[in-house]
């Protein structure tokens, strides 16, 4: 497992981009998804969350969403929330994989929940 820190700039620039996201007074973005209550809010917070999210699950090439599924359970959980939301298929038999191996357990939220929304028959070949 890599750990993101100055030592490791190629996963220190992924987390930096798409898991640590926030401010002093707003939560960080793996935060917000582990909550994983996103359908309960309303307004203005949840619309700009949604764009943001939505443009960076677009915009994460495979190699920089691999190299977060390499780290810690924060770059995990919010490397299955972009995979989902932009229904990579491809990652499907490794998150099954990573979920089986369940060494992480707050990243098993986003194994689960990437599992329901991208598309196969019937889940992957790990999880039948």
């Amino acid at each position: 497992m890599r750990f993101p820190g100055p030592d490791d700039p190629e996963l220190w620039a992924a987390v930096r981009r798409y898991v640590n996201l926030g401010s002093a007074t707003q939560p960080r973005r793996y935060m917000k998804l582990l909550g994983g209550n996103l359908l309960d809010w309303d307004g203005p917070e949840r619309n700009a969350f949604m764009h943001d999210i939505g443009r960076d699950a677009w915009q994460i090439t495979d190699y920089e969403l691999s190299t977060l599924l390499d780290s810690d359970w924060r770059a995990r959980l919010t490397a299955t929330w972009l995979i989902a939301l932009d229904r990579r298929a491809q990652f499907r038999d490794r998150i099954g994989a990573l979920l089986l191996d369940s060494l992480l357990v707050c990243a098993g939220r986003g194994y689960s929940m990437t599992g329901s929304m991208t598309p196969g028959a019937h889940g992957s070949r790990a999880c039948s």
